[in-house]
């Protein structure tokens, strides 16, 4: 750890990139206690534990559970506010769904594949605020126009 914290200072100084470890926290995995503490005070950085949030992202080393990604749910529903479908007309609001909340898919699966019901979840209030503006739609609120062009079963 003596070392890792020598190497991490050279770059620093190199650089001009300062680590801050204040801000850091060491994720201990297999070892004691005592063993991490002393590590951690090595760095001078806080200890933690799984799952974490890194650059947005939730981390674990085992499988995350939905729950994990209720952040990023919540995040969609900030775009997606009421709002915004108010002042927008159906192409805008298709723009909004497509680069905003397609850039965020993007970003999360280049990470780590993404749950099917994560997607599913956001597809559903991708389709509301399309569709309705809302959080809920049903098949029901279809435009008139639309609904003239579906095959009847």
């Amino acid at each position: 750890m003596v070392a890792l914290k020598r190497i991490l200072d050279a770059f620093s100084q190199a650089t001009g990139l300062v680590t801050n470890f204040h801000k850091s926290t060491f994720v201990p995995m297999h070892i004691s206690d005592d063993t991490a503490a002393e590590m951690a005070s090595v760095l001078g950085c806080s200890i933690s534990t799984f799952p974490q949030t890194y650059l947005g992202l939730p981390l674990s080393c085992d499988k995350l559970r939905l729950s994990a990604f209720d952040p990023y749910i919540c995040k969609a529903d900030r775009y997606l506010a009421g709002w915004q479908a108010a002042l927008l007309n159906p192409m805008g609001r298709t723009v909004l769904i497509n680069t905003v909340l397609g850039g965020q898919l993007s970003y999360v699966m280049c990470a780590m594949p993404i749950p099917p019901g994560v997607i599913a979840q956001i597809d559903k209030r991708r389709r509301s605020f399309l569709w309705t503006g809302d959080d809920n739609a049903s098949g029901s609120s279809l435009p008139c126009c639309l609904g003239q062009c579906l095959p009847s079963v």
